[in-house]
């Protein structure tokens, strides 16, 4: 398990060596008495990811065992084989690509919830995404209804998708161009509100708009909630994720920093200034309003 990897070394041996770096990853103590297992140092907890103890270390458990946390005989059997190693990079692989979802979730969720919408059509939108929608596929699985076909096509089952996209009813192309040339995700949150709502005004019998005038009223909807926004107190320049930070200056050195901002409502201005040593000591500030 120690010997080094050379340039000389044949193909095979550097398969080996290449799959001793797998070995490591995955392999654990097999406990036995605990006696030779450290709590703090050694792989050993029954868990395919973070198998070392994560929590601090306590100061007068530095050198302990893992025998002394045992109560009980239940074991693994810690038999190494090709499929304990297969299940290993099969588990490995999956956890990494579970992370990337979360990720993906949380960036999808965000954009969702700041939208520049009202919050019913964030909500439907959300709600799209999850799959929870009451639509006819749906009312079927729960035992509601009986009858799944969609109102507007009379063919396919209603669900999300059919019926916000799919659905040979609807003016596809149209909202493809809203997608492709403008580019608004608000625009197209607020058409998928109208698209449901037409097809809530459809299943009551009720009068409903023309497929074909969805993306105009769309765009006037979005201007309309646009109009009604309170614009920011204060005027601050986008930084594209870039955020600063203070560095301090020479030990014999101070710095100063100064900043500004704009009141729009007050029609006024104002700035500060700080000047601090390089412990971040502040020695002096001021600030001003100006007209």
């Amino acid at each position: 398990m120690e010997a080094k990897w050379s340039s000389s070394g044949s193909h095979a041996w550097r398969s080996i060596l290449h799959g001793r770096e797998v070995l490591l990853r995955g392999c654990q103590w097999r406990i036995g008495n605990g006696k030779a297992v450290s709590i703090w140092q050694d792989h050993w907890l029954p868990r395919k990811n973070m198998p070392q103890v994560q929590s601090h270390k306590v100061d007068t458990m530095a050198d302990a065992k893992v025998e002394i946390l045992i109560n009980g005989d239940t074991r693994h059997n810690g038999v190494y084989s090709s499929k304990s190693r297969y299940r290993f990079l099969k588990a490995e692989t999956q956890a990494e690509r579970d992370d990337e979802q979360m990720e993906h979730d949380r960036i999808l969720w965000r954009t969702i919830w700041s939208l520049q919408v009202p919050n019913k059509i964030k909500n439907l939108v959300w709600r799209a995404c999850r799959n929870s929608l009451p639509t006819k596929e749906t009312l079927v699985r729960r035992t509601i209804i009986e009858n799944p076909t969609c109102d507007h096509c009379k063919h396919d089952p209603e669900s999300a998708l059919h019926a916000l996209w799919n659905c040979s009813k609807l003016d596809v192309e149209l909202l493809s161009w809203l997608i492709t040339k403008d580019r608004s995700l608000e625009l197209f949150a607020t058409s998928v509100w109208l698209i449901w709502t037409q097809r809530n005004q459809v299943r009551v019998s009720q009068p409903i708009l023309n497929v074909h005038q969805i993306p105009s009223l769309a765009k006037e909807r979005v201007a309309e909630f646009a109009a009604t926004q309170p614009e920011p107190f204060i005027t601050r320049l986008a930084l594209s994720g870039f955020r600063a930070k203070w560095h301090p200056p020479h030990p014999k050195l101070v710095k100063i920093n100064c900043g500004g901002a704009v009141f729009k409502e007050q029609k006024k201005s104002g700035y500060g200034v700080v000047i601090q040593d390089s412990n971040g000591l502040v020695l002096a500030s001021m600030s001003k309003l100006s007209p």
